[in-house]
């Protein structure tokens, strides 16, 4: 999968042949000219692979715009099916964000994620035909520097998954 251009790759991790999906998570510092953006156009190179997409935006003047992200961390299952599907616990920043992603290749059935306790869900898609990938969205606003926990969300198809938890800093 590509982005669009001026997108930064913060972080992939490989999928494994019937387990968990691959993950990529970019970056970007919103322009002037992304506000009249109807669409922004990520790349395919393989018919017979589904992706699902969500872009979290953060308000401008609340992160650094310099290094607005933190490395991101992931964490799979391998070939083992689950509807517990966690995100790495990662060193808290003040005042950061906490950004978790929880994905699945859900073998073709319709699949919706309920958050990890005390997370905002931001979003929670399916993509493909007959639904092929589920990806969920979700955020925790920061205090301190306490490592976050990790972040469970819960599936509804008991199916081999992937999560992520990159930080927004301010």
């Amino acid at each position: 999968m590509g982005s669009p251009t001026s997108w930064v790759l913060l972080g992939s991790e490989a999928g494994v042949a019937s387990g968990h999906p691959h993950e990529k998570v970019w970056t970007r510092v919103a322009t002037s000219g992304d506000v009249a953006a109807s669409t922004f156009t990520f790349t395919n190179s393989t018919s017979s692979i589904y992706n699902s997409v969500a872009i979290l935006a953060i308000t401008a003047g609340t992160y650094d715009t310099g290094t607005p992200t933190s490395a991101v961390a992931f964490q799979n299952d391998g070939t083992t099916s689950s509807t517990s599907h966690t995100a790495p616990s990662r060193t808290g920043v003040v005042d950061g964000l906490l950004c978790t992603s929880h994905g699945s290749d859900t073998g073709g059935t319709a699949a919706t994620y309920t958050p990890p306790s005390g997370m905002t869900e931001q979003a929670d898609t399916n993509s493909g035909s007959g639904s092929y990938t589920a990806l969920e969205v979700c955020t925790l606003a920061l205090s301190s520097t306490a490592a976050t926990g990790t972040r469970t969300a819960t599936c509804t198809t008991s199916r081999p998954w992937k999560g992520s938890a990159p930080l927004a800093k301010t």
